[in-house]
């Protein structure tokens, strides 16, 4: 995904490389991205963390989700925003009122809907004649990056996942791993 995802990047609208970007980025579900919002992120300081309590984040930018996949399971859940993740996101903070997703086509104002998103990402691998590419393929990219950089534990606690198992699913064995302890 990382090879498609240069590829097509250039030859995708803004809103659009700038989500799959984002998701690359945090590992973040489609859905999640396509719904951010100003008023879902902390820019720093003092923070209620989900699951946590007040926290300082530093100069840390926190998403909060209160709507996603699992939260019948885990209630709201935090995402803590890379350097790369914030300077996606930072260029269109101040043409965002608090409740407009920061992603949606010029000529409306309602945020991408998962399904347009991946019918942009679709109809741009076939006019470029490059095998498709699916959104939940750049979230894997990341959990597999963030497993083989920071181990498992991290990949499961970035991805919201409740089970070593899903993130597995996600990460497949961890071939570098494996590669450094068969050099040993």
């Amino acid at each position: 995904p990382r090879d498609a995802l240069e590829k097509v990047l250039p030859h995708l609208t803004p809103p659009v490389a700038g989500l799959l970007r984002l998701i690359a980025a945090t590992g973040m579900r489609p859905s999640e991205a396509c719904s951010l919002t100003p008023s879902q992120i902390t820019r720093g300081g003092v923070a209620d963390v989900p699951g946590r309590g007040m926290e300082d984040l530093g100069d840390i930018w926190m998403v909060t989700l209160t709507s996603h996949k699992t939260v019948r399971k885990t209630g709201a859940r935090y995402l803590l925003l890379s350097t790369e993740a914030r300077s996606i996101l930072e260029p269109l903070w101040d043409a965002r009122k608090p409740d407009e997703p920061f992603f949606h086509p010029r000529t409306r104002k309602k945020p991408y809907t998962v399904v347009a998103l991946r019918k942009a990402l679709r109809h741009t691998c076939k006019r470029l004649g490059i095998p498709h590419v699916h959104t939940y393929q750049f979230r894997h990219l990341r959990a597999v990056l963030l497993d083989e950089q920071h181990g498992r534990e991290v990949a499961r606690a970035v991805l919201g996942h409740t089970s070593e198992h899903m993130t597995s699913h996600y990460t497949g064995r961890n071939f570098a791993a494996a590669k450094k302890a068969a050099g040993e």
